[in-house]
């Protein structure tokens, strides 16, 4: 059944019961200060992989970075 109330009243009313809602205490609830992916070995590919194909043939593997 229909409440009467327009999309933007109902998303509104959802938000404040959300926002009313508080979440316990957790004591030693850390999170970690860190980056979850690993660093790897190549540099991520940032062009089309026909244009760094054709660098690479063009002027050869870049300097590995440290």
């Amino acid at each position: 059944h229909r409440s009467g109330l327009t999309g933007d009243e109902t998303q509104d009313r959802l938000l404040v019961l959300i926002a009313q809602r508080q979440v316990g205490n957790r004591p030693g609830r850390l999170e970690p200060r860190a980056i979850k992916r690993r660093p790897k070995p190549y540099p991520l590919l940032t062009k089309p992989r026909a244009i760094a194909r054709e660098d690479i043939r063009t002027y050869g593997h870049p300097a590995k970075l440290k």
